[in-house]
């Protein structure tokens, strides 16, 4: 045993260090400031509010759409709904099966553009059944844009910030999709469903596109094994 005890090296204890108390305003603060900084998640981020306003409000739009432009009804409510749970569930397990995220920033910027184009044809076509394969092909990339975010943003957040990050995150997947349907919903009233939708589906278009072309930046740092720098 005495042997033993020599050769291993235990490691040294850690000791937390307690940080002053602070109001959450100045956590919200420090928030804002790492994610600004951060060349990676800024971005990303950034891209997922313009995402959430402007093309996720699809979603919660889908009444007005059943409705109001292809005349189906709650049945076609359903059917829409349904779709894009179906594809929901293909984007998920597609993305799981990956195990790896490299190669995930661009595929999560791709996903934003493939969704937006999709949300895009809802606003041009009037046939009924072209409307359920979008939906199915936004559900899919629906998830794989935000899934893929998530993660991205999960891996290089400095840990000391990730509380404060990720509940920026959820506020955006929470309140995006709904303060987006409010001023479409609002926008429409005047102009109809279909102009603002597109409008919005072709500003996620060309914010991806812009990203896309500056994508290895964001790569470096969330997808390098020393993308994990401190910000604060």
């Amino acid at each position: 045993l005495a042997y033993i005890e020599k050769k291993i090296t235990l490691p040294a204890p850690q000791i937390s260090v307690e940080t002053p108390h602070q109001s959450w305003p100045a956590h919200m603060w420090e928030g804002l400031k790492y994610v600004a900084r951060h060349p990676g998640i800024g971005p990303l981020l950034s891209l997922y509010v313009l995402t959430s306003i402007c093309v996720r409000p699809f979603v919660e739009l889908l009444p007005a759409l059943a409705a109001g432009v292809f005349a189906r009804g709650a049945e076609g409510l359903a059917t829409l709904s349904s779709s894009i749970g179906i594809g929901a569930m293909i984007g998920g397990i597609w993305l799981a099966q990956r195990g790896e995220t490299r190669g995930l920033t661009i595929l999560t910027l791709i996903a934003g553009i493939v969704m937006a184009l999709a949300t895009l044809g809802l606003t041009i076509t009037n046939n009924f059944y072209v409307a359920v394969g979008l939906t199915t092909i936004a559900g899919a990339f629906l998830v794989m844009s935000g899934a893929g975010t998530q993660t991205m943003v999960q891996i290089a957040v400095d840990d000391s910030m990730r509380g404060r990050v990720m509940s920026m995150f959820g506020m955006i997947f929470r309140g995006g999709s709904a303060l987006g349907a409010l001023i479409i919903g609002a926008i429409s009233e005047g102009t109809g469903l279909r102009i603002p939708l597109a409008i919005g589906a072709v500003l996620a278009v060309v914010a991806n596109c812009w990203f896309i072309y500056r994508r290895h930046a964001m790569i470096n740092a969330l997808e390098s094994l020393k993308a994990k720098i401190s910000y604060v």
